[in-house]
C-alpha cells in the first residue's frame, strides 16, 4: 500500500511538472488515473475514484482522435466511470461508461492484443445496465462481447481467467432471467475454468471462487442437489479466507456465504447454519458503506435470515428486525431497479408473518399491497415470478381467512395455479407451491362445499409431500396439510380409511417437528382433531384421552398473543365437552365452557371463525342446562346460537349446522317454558337447515330427524 501511495505521489508530481500543451501530458494523466483507480479498488476511498474519473477524462481530452493510445485511455475512463456507477448508482455514469467503451473498441484493431480486454469492459458495463434496467438486449450483447473477449485471448494468457469469470456472470444473469438450465451449466463450467487458470496466491482468485459459489447455489436452488449446496459453502468460505479484512469485496463474499448457509438450514434444519448465516449477514452489512448500491441486497439477505430464525424460534424480536431491514432495502432501491420487486416480495413475507403472529390487519393489508407490486414489477417470463405469485396467493388466502371476502379466495386460487404452472416439474420449490395451492382449494371447499375442490386439494397435497425429501424441514408442514385434507374428506364422506390416513400423517407431522418449533402447536392441534373424530366414530376412549392430552399440549405451546390461540382453545373445549358426554364428569363441562369463553374473548368481532366459537359455547351451555336445569344457561345458549347464525354468510356450508343448533336451543326452551313462539322458531330454523344442506350430505338425515321431533310436539 505504501508503494501504491508513493506511485500516486510521483505520478501527480509528473503531471504537475508537465506543461498543459505537452504531448506527454495525456499519458501521465492516464497513469495517475490508473494508480488512483487501483488504490480505490483496494481501499474504497471515494475521493480516489472521483479524482481518477477527473484525470482519466482529462487524459482522453488531451489525446488526439487519431492517436494510437486514445483507445486505451477511453477504456480506462470507461472503467473508472463503471466503478463510480457501482459505488453511487448514478445511471449517467453507466451510460457514459458504455459510450466510451464502444468508442474504445471502435478505435482498436481486430488483432490488437488489448481488444479482448476492451470487449470485456464493454460487456461488464452492458451487464451492469441490464442489472439496473432489465433490458434483455443489453444482456444478450453482454454475453456476445464476453464470448468474443474469451475467444480472442490465448489459453495461457494471464487475463483469460478474468474474461471467463465475466462470461460466467453474464450467463448466470441470463439463467436468472430465463431459467434456461443450459446457461447455468455453462456458467458453472466457465467458472471452474477461471479458477483452474488462476494461481492459488492470485488476488482475484477469491472473486472467482465467490462467483462459482453463486452458480452452484443457483443450481442447487433449481435441482435440489445437496452436493452443489455443500460445494457452494466450501468455495464461499475459501473466498473469504483469501480476502483481507479491509477489502471492499469482503462484504459481498460474506453475504453470499450467508445465503448458502441459509439455504442449507432450509434444507436440513441445522440451527447452527441459521445462526452462522445471521452472523455473516450482519458482518456483510456492517462492512459496506451506507451509500453503497449493493447495501440494499445485503440488508435483504439479512432480513431473510432473521425471518428464518423467527420461523424456527418464534422470537418476535427477530421478526421486527427482519421487517425493519427489509424496509431499508426497499427504500434504498430505485423503483425501476430489477431487484426492487425481490425486496418488496421479501418485505411482504415478513409482514405476512407478523400478521400471522399478531393478527394486526394493517400488516396483512400492507403485505398484500407490496407483494402485488412485486408481481406487477416482475416480467411474465422471469423465473422468480412463480415465487412472487405464490406469496401473493398466500397473503390473499390469509385475508380471505380473516374477512371472508370470496373475491380474495378466488384470486388466491387463481394466482396459486399460475405459480404452480410457472414452476418446472423438477424445481425444488414446486412442492411448496403445490402445498399452497392445496390449501387454497381446501379453503374454497370449506366455503362452498364443492367436493371437486376437496379432491383436488388432496391430490396436490399428496404431490407436495411426494416431492419433498424425507429429511426436508418443510416435510412436516406438508404432511400436516395432507392430514387436514384427509380429515376434511372424512367429515364429508364418512370414509374411515380417510380418517385413519389423516391420523397417520398427522402423527408423522408431529414427530418430524422439533419440540421448540413454533408450528408444533398447530400440528398437535390437528392431530387432536383427528383423534377426536375417530373417537366420535368408534367410541374408543383411548382416542379421546389422547385428543385431550395433545390439545392441552397445543395450548401450552401457543403464545398468549398468538392469533391461532382462540382456535386451539375452541378445540380443547370441544374435547372436554366430548369427554363430559362420555363420562358425565361435570368438571370437564365446566372447563369446556371456560375455554370456549376464552376463545370468543380472544377473537375479533369481524373474524369469520367467531360464529363457530359462539356455536360451540352455545352447545356447552345447552349441555349444562340439561344437567343442572339452570335457566340462565339456556337463555345464554339461545343468545349465542343466534349470534352464531347472524355472523355466518347465507352461502356458508356451516350455516346449516348452526341453524340446527339454534333450533335445538329453541326446542329446549319451548320444553321448559311452553312458549309456542319458541316452537315455531325451532321449526322454522330446522327447515332452513335442511334447505341449506345438499341431498348427499351425511348430516342431512340428522337435520330431518330434528325437524321431525319439533313437528311432533
Amino acid at each position: 500500500m505504501a508503494d501504491l501511495g508513493e506511485s500516486i505521489q510521483v505520478a501527480r508530481q509528473a503531471v504537475e511538472a508537465t506543461p498543459e500543451d505537452h504531448p506527454d501530458r495525456a499519458g501521465l494523466l492516464n497513469n495517475l488515473g490508473s494508480s488512483l483507480s487501483n488504490r480505490y479498488s483496494r481501499t474504497g476511498d471515494i475521493a480516489d475514484l472521483e479524482e481518477a474519473v477527473q484525470v482519466a477524462r482529462q487524459a482522453v481530452e488531451a489525446t488526439p482522435e487519431d492517436h494510437p493510445d486514445r483507445a486505451g485511455r477511453l477504456n480506462n475512463l470507461g472503467i473508472c466511470l463503471g466503478d463510480r456507477y457501482s459505488r453511487t448508482g448514478d445511471i449517467a455514469d453507466l451510460e457514459e461508461a458504455i459510450q466510451v467503451a464502444r468508442q474504445a473498441i471502435e478505435a482498436t484493431l481486430e488483432d490488437h492484443p488489448d481488444r479482448a480486454a476492451r470487449l470485456d469492459n464493454l460487456g461488464i458495463s452492458l451487464g451492469d445496465r441490464y442489472s439496473r434496467t432489465g433490458a434483455i438486449a443489453d444482456l444478450e450483447e453482454a454475453i456476445q462481447v464476453a464470448r468474443q473477449a474469451v475467444e480472442a485471448t490465448p489459453e495461457d494468457h494471464p487475463d483469460r481467467a478474468g474474461l471467463l469469470n465475466n462470461l460466467e456472470i453474464r450467463l448466470g444473469d441470463r439463467y436468472s432471467r430465463t431459467g434456461d438450465i443450459a446457461d447455468l451449466e455453462e456458467s458453472i463450467q466457465v467458472a471452474r475454468q477461471a479458477i483452474e487458470a488462476t494461481p492459488k496466491d492470485h488476488p482475484d482468485r477469491a472473486t472467482w471462487l465467490n462467483n462459482l459459489g453463486i452458480c452452484l447455489g443457483d443450481r442447487y436452488s433449481r435441482t435440489g442437489d445437496i452436493a452443489d449446496l455443500e460445494e457452494s459453502i466450501q468455495v464461499a468460505r475459501q473466498a473469504i479466507e483469501a480476502t483481507l479484512e479491509d477489502h471492499p469485496d469482503r462484504a459481498t463474499w460474506l453475504n453470499n456465504l450467508g445465503s448458502s448457509l441459509s439455504n442449507r438450514y432450509s434444507r436440513i434444519g441445522a440451527i447452527a447454519d441459521l445462526e452462522e448465516s445471521i452472523q455473516v449477514a450482519r458482518q456483510a452489512v456492517e462492512a459496506i458503506p451506507e451509500d453503497h448500491p449493493d447495501r440494499a441486497g445485503l440488508l435483504n439477505n439479512l432480513g431473510i435470515c432473521l425471518g428464518d430464525r423467527y420461523s424456527r424460534t418464534g422470537d418476535i424480536a427477530d421478526l421486527e428486525e427482519a421487517i425493519q431491514v427489509a424496509r431499508q432495502a426497499v427504500e434504498a432501491t430505485p423503483e425501476d431497479h430489477p431487484d426492487w420487486a425481490k425486496w418488496l416480495n421479501n418485505l411482504g413475507i415478513s409482514l405476512g408473518d407478523r400478521y400471522s403472529r399478531t393478527g394486526d390487519i394493517a400488516d396483512l393489508e400492507e403485505a398484500v399491497q407490496v407483494v402485488r407490486q412485486a408481481v406487477e414489477a416482475t416480467p411474465e417470463d422471469h423465473p422468480d415470478r412463480a415465487a412472487r405469485l405464490n406469496n401473493l396467493g398466500i397473503r390473499l388466502g390469509d385475508r380471505y381467512s380473516r374477512t371472508g371476502d370470496i373475491a380474495d379466495l378466488e384470486e388466491a386460487v387463481q394466482v396459486a395455479r399460475q405459480a404452480v404452472k410457472a414452476t418446472p416439474e423438477d424445481h425444488p420449490d414446486r412442492a411448496a407451491r403445490l402445498n399452497n395451492l392445496g390449501i387454497r382449494f381446501s379453503d374454497r371447499y370449506s366455503r362452498t362445499g364443492d367436493i371437486a375442490d376437496l379432491e383436488e386439494a388432496i391430490q396436490v397435497a399428496r404431490q407436495a409431500v411426494e416431492a419433498t425429501p424425507e429429511d426436508h424441514p418443510d416435510r412436516a408442514g406438508r404432511l400436516n396439510n395432507l392430514g387436514i385434507r384427509f380429515s376434511d374428506r372424512y367429515s364429508r364422506t364418512g370414509d374411515i380409511a380417510d380418517l385413519e390416513e389423516a391420523i397417520q400423517v398427522a402423527r408423522q407431522a408431529v414427530e418430524a417437528t422439533p419440540e421448540d418449533h413454533p408450528d408444533r402447536a398447530g400440528r398437535l392441534n390437528n392431530l387432536g382433531i383427528c383423534l377426536s373424530d375417530r373417537y366420535s366414530r368408534t367410541g374408543d376412549i383411548a382416542d379421546l384421552e389422547e385428543a385431550v392430552q395433545v390439545a392441552r399440549q397445543a395450548i401450552e405451546a401457543t403464545p398468549e398473543d398468538h392469533p391461532d390461540r382462540a382456535g386451539r382453545l375452541n378445540n380443547l373445549g370441544i374435547r372436554f365437552s366430548d369427554r363430559y358426554s362420555r363420562t358425565g364428569d361435570i368438571a370437564d363441562l365446566e372447563e369446556a365452557i371456560q375455554v370456549a369463553r376464552q376463545a370468543i374473548e380472544a377473537t375479533p368481532e369481524d373474524h369469520p371463525d367467531r360464529a363457530k366459537w359462539l356455536n360451540n359455547l352455545g352447545i356447552c351451555l345447552g349441555d349444562r342446562y340439561s344437567r343442572t336445569g339452570a335457566i340462565a344457561d339456556l337463555e345464554e345458549a339461545v343468545q349465542v346460537a343466534r349470534q352464531a347464525v347472524e355472523a355466518t354468510p347465507e352461502d356458508h356450508p356451516d350455516r346449516a349446522g348452526l341453524l340446527n343448533n339454534l333450533g335445538s336451543s329453541f326446542s329446549n326452551r319451548y320444553s321448559r317454558t311452553g312458549d309456542i313462539a319458541d316452537l315455531e322458531e325451532a321449526i322454522q330454523v330446522a327447515r332452513q337447515a335442511i334447505e341449506a344442506t345438499p341431498e348427499d350430505h351425511p348430516d342431512r338425515a340428522k337435520w330431518l330427524n330434528n325437524l321431525g321431533i319439533c313437528s311432533r310436539r
